[in-house]
């Protein structure tokens, strides 16, 4: 019938359509998809591979006028890096633009977020150096709320046509 189940956002009494995870640009959904993301996370594990296999498919539906993106965010280490390529590739093929944030704690980066900002740039696309960003939350929230402004950091990228 083409109309989505309505879901309750954990911890809340707001409802929101309930999308199969497919991307439709509805903010509350977007909530959503993050507060599950936080009850069911893998303790001190990041792994994409799975993630990037779905979105290379999903990217698949998508009109060919639109920009493709994916965002990763993650507090760690990407342990699957080495297990990527034929996701990776499948993205690339898409013409899907990876951006990826990295959730410090310290103002100042530590030797450990160092390192795993290094395995975030792995994953992304080009231009790596400011394809995946270092950033406490405060930060990132300020970041993917100005996401596809032409003036942001990735948005110069999404709005303009860059790579």
């Amino acid at each position: 019938d083409g109309i989505p189940s309505l879901s309750i956002v954990p911890g809340t009494s707001t409802a929101v359509a309930d999308t199969c995870g497919r991307l439709t640009g509805d903010r509350n959904q977007l909530f959503a998809d993050i507060d599950w993301h936080e009850a069911e996370k893998l303790r001190c594990q990041t792994k994409v591979k799975e993630a990037e296999e779905w979105a290379a498919d999903v990217f698949k539906e998508s009109p060919a006028h639109r920009e493709k993106v994916l965002l990763i965010i993650t507090d760690g280490r990407i342990k699957d890096k080495n297990e990527l390529g034929p996701a990776g590739a499948a993205l690339a093929a898409a013409g899907v633009k990876v951006f990826g944030i990295l959730l410090r704690r310290q103002a100042s980066a530590t030797t450990t977020d160092i390192a795993n900002l290094a395995t975030l740039k792995e994953v992304v696309s080009d231009p790596k150096e400011t394809h995946a960003l270092s950033l406490q939350v405060d930060e990132a929230l300020a970041i993917m709320d100005g996401f596809c402004d032409p003036n942001s950091p990735f948005g110069t990228y999404i709005t303009q046509g860059g790579s």
